[in-house]
């Protein structure tokens, strides 16, 4: 779950790479993430039966966290490109071997079956970082960071500031 929270938080980031450059360059910068992944993960794949799979889990996700880091510090598309590539050079150690991790413990009568479970809870935390990420890690929306909506939240829902809506006030 963690690489597809990082994953989100890379789509996070996109909208606002879009408002200093344009749309075109934000698509390439995710094709390059894309391509660069799809590529890489047939080399991988096989490095991870000869290195081990836990060193190119740990080496993946901090080359993504890199590369996250990199396009969140860049305002130019050359840092954007350079931080989807890192991307991409971290989700292609990441993907083949956690699908191998499952492969190894599974018998063959029901491999197939933990493989379509194991892809399920992976896709299904896409679909809900896609939808949480924002809400909690963008400063403008977030329920984290909002100063109104902690306060509502705190007022027990009712919009009204705290003092308002304390039993005491």
């Amino acid at each position: 779950l963690l690489d597809a929270f990082l994953l989100v938080l890379a789509d996070d980031l996109l909208p606002d790479f879009i408002k200093v450059n344009s749309f075109g360059d934000a698509l390439a910068a995710s094709l390059v993430m894309a391509a660069v992944s799809i590529v890489l993960q047939t080399i991988t794949g096989p490095l991870s039966d000869r290195w081990g799979r836990k060193g190119l889990i740990v080496a993946g996700m901090w080359v993504q966290a890199i590369g996250l880091f990199v396009t969140a510090a860049s305002n130019e598309f050359r840092g954007w490109l350079v931080g989807s590539l890192l991307l991409g050079i971290g989700t292609a150690m990441v993907y083949p071997s956690l699908l191998a991790v499952v492969s190894d413990v599974a018998h063959p009568s029901w491999r197939a079956r933990a493989l379509s479970v194991y892809r399920f809870w992976r896709d299904l935390g896409y679909a809900i970082g896609a939808r949480l990420g924002p809400a909690l890690f963008t400063r403008e929306k977030s329920l984290l960071f909002n100063p109104r909506h902690v306060a509502r939240t705190r007022a027990g829902g009712s919009g009204k500031p705290l003092s308002a809506a304390s039993p005491s006030g």
